[in-house]
């Protein structure tokens, strides 16, 4: 009970946040990978006419594929405790697969209709709330 009340809150400081902002000041960058993404994705996934069932079926399928490539940036580090590490990383291939993973995220995102303005802010406003948790001791 006291975790759907602290969303609330959180709901609640998004709202102000945003009230008076223009989005064009926080979201252009992020509206226009928003935007090339709903037009890459849209080659797989029709996003503006899935019933409640094929989203959920496409959840499960972009969450294998993000985990799928968090496993493929796991491999660009020394993740593996009983392998000998191999220095330096390939930090511009593990990035390149975090991007990836950015990817489907986005396209989670766009399946369930966050815009760019509203994942911003959402964002900001659970930042907020997890330092305040921290400072609680959570």
């Amino acid at each position: 009970m006291q975790e759907n009340n602290s969303m609330k809150e959180v709901e609640k400081s998004r709202q102000k946040m945003i009230a008076g902002r223009n989005s064009e000041d926080f979201t252009s960058k992020l509206e226009k990978i928003f935007d090339l993404q709903k037009q890459f994705g849209k080659q797989f996934i029709d996003f503006d006419n899935l019933s409640v069932q094929e989203k959920e079926k496409w959840t499960k399928e972009l969450l294998i594929a993000l985990m799928n490539e968090g496993f493929e940036a796991l491999n660009w580090t020394n993740a593996k405790h009983w392998k000998k590490p191999v220095y330096p990383i390939n930090k511009m291939e593990l990035k390149y697969e975090l991007i990836d993973m950015l990817h489907f995220l986005l396209n989670l995102m766009i399946l369930w209709d966050i815009t760019a303005e509203e994942c911003f802010s959402m964002y900001m406003a659970k930042n907020k709330e997890n330092h305040e948790r921290q400072k609680r001791g959570y």
